[in-house]
């Protein structure tokens, strides 16, 4: 089950009111959140104030807590028959709802034939509709398997190696963005440098941002009506975590990658739904960029940071970083109008919470967004595994907007480093993060957003911590 404790910064306790998540966050839906804790005074007021009523604010921290057990989070994976492999989303009935503004539509799928048995659904790999076969790299002739699933309304795909089916040691691979495309090119790295078994997952499109039509938020997807919240959204993710851990991986050390929303994706099952226990290893770079959704959206300011250099050193001002780096802070992300629409999605902000570009000073901060910040929502800080993070530091961005149609594949676009990606937020969790397995951060110059990912850094890095496992 799901609890969410609500406590004012003081630290002082509050009475506790029981409240089952369908009246709170998914009124009028037949999916089950589970339960939720919380005091007297608090979310559910903040939504309903904030998605199209009075400005809401509060100074109290949200801390979810799941409270699932592994095989019940598994469980939550339902899988599909694709009746057609080479048209993966064959497997699944799409409904959408009308669009709201700001808020956007609801999208939900549903298999269109349930799966009894997944050894049974499982099928040839293809990178997309209609896309290429996704090769084994350790053997070229052979393609890899795939799986359909449905979770919590939403559709995705897992794409899995079987040319080491007793292999010693598995890696986990999610795309940023809303993660809809396998993140093929750095797992062929990983298996080019190594006979571990590897699982890429891409979800299906489901909302469409208004501000940018070339993004699709895939795992962000509100799937039914009324105001969700990351973290309730990221148990997708940590489902399909859960799920092959229980089933594929045969006990052997387990890894997961991500960059950019792909490090919120992977980092999100271990600080808000428990998955510490069953992750060995987590390599993020470029993120997570969420650490605080009030800054991001101008409604937070801090006034210290640390120090992008070796990524531990407090800092006011760039003079405190003693000519080594630059000073970082959670601020409002440049790019911010790529991530607005979807804040306004999840949150089903009919009046938008997240206005960045055109924010005023005085707005003050949501509770609401602050339920959706890693910083503010995440309980579970202590890992008991190693990681590394990575910050791509220093690119110029060259990006136009509206971006153009083929801007996935448009070589010529630079997204600029981390700087303009999130990176004082992501600074403010590795601090935030007391891993016991012990934790490294790596700045690399010259560099863009996620280009790590490309280049074989990346690679090389998580290949050298595995083979220490």
């Amino acid at each position: 089950m799901f609890f969410a404790k609500v406590f004012p910064q003081t630290g002082h306790r509050l009475p506790l009111l029981l409240a089952t998540a369908a009246l709170v966050l998914v009124a009028g839906s037949n999916l089950d959140w589970g339960r939720w804790e919380m005091d007297e005074a608090p979310l559910w007021q903040a939504m309903t104030a904030e998605q199209g009523g009075a400005e809401a604010s509060d100074d109290r921290s949200v801390v979810f807590t799941s409270q699932l057990e592994l095989d019940e989070l598994a469980e939550l994976t339902h899988f599909c028959v694709v009746p057609d492999p080479q048209i993966p989303s064959s497997a699944f009935l799409l409904h959408q709802g009308p669009n709201l503004g700001a808020a956007g539509q609801v999208v939900r799928y549903e298999c269109a034939e349930p799966c009894g048995d997944w050894r049974e659904c499982q099928v040839p790999a293809y990178e997309e509709d209609s896309g290429p076969p996704l090769m084994h790299v350790r053997s070229p002739v052979r393609q890899k398997q795939a799986l359909a699933f449905v979770i919590d309304g939403m559709g995705g795909h897992i794409a899995y190696s079987t040319d080491t089916a007793d292999a010693e040691k598995a890696l986990f691979v999610h795309q940023g963005g809303g993660g809809v495309t396998y993140h093929h090119e750095h797992t062929e790295q990983l298996e080019d440098r190594s006979a571990y078994k590897t699982f890429m997952m891409r979800w299906e499109k489901g909302y469409r941002s208004v501000e940018i039509d070339a993004v699709n938020w895939g795992w962000f997807t509100r799937s039914v009506e009324g105001p969700s919240l990351i973290p309730v959204l990221n148990r997708r993710v940590a489902a399909v975590l859960a799920w092959i851990h229980e089933n594929m991986t045969f006990g052997a050390p387990f890894g997961t990658v991500g960059c950019s929303m792909g490090a919120t994706a992977t980092l999100g099952p271990v600080l808000w739904h428990g998955l510490d226990p069953v992750i060995d290893y987590q390599f993020l770079a470029g993120g997570p960029p969420i650490g605080d959704l009030n800054a991001i959206c101008r409604r937070r300011t801090y006034e210290t940071g640390f120090c992008d250099f070796d990524g531990v050193t407090p800092c006011a001002a760039d003079a405190d970083c003693a000519g080594r780096g630059l000073c970082r802070k959670p601020v409002h992300i440049s790019q911010t109008h790529m991530i607005e629409g979807m804040i306004n999605h999840v949150h089903a902000a009919v009046r938008p919470l997240c206005r960045a570009l055109r924010a005023t000073p005085d707005q003050a901060p949501s509770l609401l967004l602050d339920a959706s910040s890693m910083l503010h929502s995440g309980w579970n800080w202590t890992l008991t595994h190693p990681m590394d993070m990575l910050a791509d530091i220093g690119g110029v961005p060259n990006l136009q907007f509206p971006l153009p149609e083929d801007w996935n594949s448009d070589v010529s676009i630079r997204f600029g480093g981390d700087e303009h990606w999130g990176l004082g937020h992501f600074l403010q969790i590795y601090n935030r993060l007391d891993a016991t397995g012990g934790k490294t951060w790596v700045a690399a110059p010259g560099s863009h957003h996620c280009a790590s990912m490309q280049n074989g850094r990346a690679a090389d890095m998580v290949i050298a911590a595995m083979r220490r496992l």
